[in-house]
C-alpha cells in the first residue's frame, strides 16, 4: 500500500533543507539537497507510521496538498512511501545504532544522496536472506 502525505520543505540559509509533515506531529527530517531531503523524508514518514502502528496509536489521514500553506521561501510537496516494501525491509521494530565508516565513504554517500540507514538495512537483509 502506498501512502502519500504533504510535506513542507524549509530551506536553511546556511544550506540544507528541513522537512516537516503538518499532519504528523514530530515527524521531521533533513537533507543536504532536495534529493537527499526527499529520501530522508520518506524514511522519516515510514518510521513515524511504524512507530504509531506499533504503539497502537492512530495514523491521521493526509491533508489535501492544497490545504497546506507554506511561508516565504518554503514549499509544499508530496512524499510517498510504499508501506509493503518498507515492511518487508524492516520486519519489525527499528532501533538506532551508531556505526563508523571512512570519511571518503560518507562524503560519497552524501554526494549521491544515499540513505546510509536504508543501505545498511538492505545489505543486511540480503545477507541474512542468502543464508
Amino acid at each position: 500500500m502506498v501512502i502519500v502525505y504533504p510535506a513542507v520543505f524549509h530551506p536553511k540559509s546556511r544550506g540544507g533543507i528541513t522537512v516537516t509533515f503538518p499532519d504528523l506531529p514530530g515527524c521531521v527530517s533533513e537533507g543536504i539537497g532536495e534529493v537527499q531531503a526527499i529520501c530522508m523524508a520518506r524514511e522519516a514518514l515510514s518510521l513515524w507510521i511504524d512507530t504509531q502502528t506499533m504503539c497502537d496509536k492512530p495514523v491521521p489521514a493526509p491533508s489535501p496538498v492544497y490545504a497546506i500553506r507554506a511561508r516565504h521561501h518554503e514549499y509544499v510537496t508530496l512524499i510517498d512511501v510504499d508501506l509493503d516494501t518498507h515492511a518487508r525491509v524492516s520486519k519489525g521494530k527499528s532501533v538506532k545504532r551508531s556505526v563508523s565508516l571512512p570519511e571518503w565513504m560518507d562524503r560519497r554517500a552524501i554526494q549521491e544522496n544515499i540513505s546510509l540507514s536504508k543501505e545498511l538495512q538492505l545489505a543486511l537483509t540480503t545477507r541474512f536472506n542468502a543464508k
